[in-house]
């Protein structure tokens, strides 16, 4: 619900998130099914890369915890956020500082410094 928000505010096109369920207004602590686990997450990587014509090395995913590393292993660019210790200790590129804006950055600093 909330994540719907933020796609019309932000002009986005696909969100994915678990999505709680409610009983006449009332949260029943139950989340409605599929569950956006790892597995799930690096499944939509791959059926959005498919959708828009791409191979998954032209995409980028983000993550902050271990339910993310199976999507970002998968990504062209998998970039670890604020990480907890799992996600952190397996990833190339990590942001521990800034905002999600520092991630605009990342490809040209990549690209610059002969990383592939």
């Amino acid at each position: 619900v909330i994540s719907e928000k933020f796609k019309t505010h932000l002009n986005i096109d696909d969100v994915f998130g678990n999505q709680l369920e409610f009983i006449n207004g009332k949260a029943t602590g139950h989340v409605i099914l599929p569950i956006v686990n790892a597995e799930r997450k690096a499944t939509l990587l791959e059926m959005l890369a498919q959708r828009e014509g791409i191979s998954l090395s032209q995409t980028l995913a983000v993550g902050d915890g271990a339910n993310d590393w199976l999507m970002l292993k998968k990504s062209g660019l998998g970039v670890a956020f604020h990480p907890k210790p799992y996600l952190r200790e397996r990833s190339s590129t990590v942001i521990d500082y800034g905002n999600l804006e520092s991630i605009l950055h990342l490809p040209t600093l990549r690209l610059c410094s002969g990383y592939k």
